[in-house]
């Protein structure tokens, strides 16, 4: 038996609790963060292409066309974090990378029962999926929850305020 760098396969043991993503599972994460830049990183992204269009321009420095895309590219990036946007993935984009379609589907059908995956049907197409990893599902969750509460204190002090407006008045003896 051949030994490969790591050992003999005897002495190698992977744990069975391991939690390796399927090929559709890795692609949609860096799918993902390919669209979905840190919104941290897109800012830095755009000052760095702000200051490549002012610099003077040598033979190994891009053209001014290649500094213009890198600064729509991180303007579009830090606009699309801005808006805090779901971290969608459409099944057609998976399909752009992957080339057995039947794994991918077959992988998402799996992530999906595992629950690490959420699939919503668009109306834009016969086919057409949005997919959302559980974690980030579970962050749009999370955002709307908080925002829902903020709205609640938000009410609840306006309405505490009216009540205190509305009290001295009534307090107030009449005079006739």
């Amino acid at each position: 038996m051949q030994e490969s760098l790591l050992g003999s396969a005897e002495h190698f043991h992977v744990p069975d609790d391991l939690d390796i993503p399927t090929d559709a599972e890795s692609t949609v994460m860096l799918l993902r963060d390919q669209l979905y830049p840190d919104p941290a990183a897109a800012a830095a992204a755009a000052a760095a292409a702000k200051k490549t269009t002012h610099a003077k321009r040598s033979k190994a420095a891009p053209g001014p066309s290649v500094a213009a895309a890198k600064t729509v590219v991180a303007a579009a990036a830090a606009a699309t974090a801005a808006r805090q946007l779901p971290r969608i993935i459409l099944k057609s984009q998976l399909y752009t990378v992957l080339t057995d379609r039947t794994a991918a589907d077959r992988d998402l059908e799996d992530l999906r029962r595992q629950g690490r995956a959420r699939l919503f049907k668009l109306s834009i197409g016969a086919d057409e999926f949005a997919l959302l990893l559980r974690e980030d599902y579970l962050a749009v969750l999370d955002s709307l929850i908080a925002k829902h509460q903020q709205l609640a204190v938000q009410q609840q002090q306006q309405q505490q305020s009216q009540q205190q407006q509305q009290q001295p008045a009534q307090q107030l003896p009449r005079q006739g």
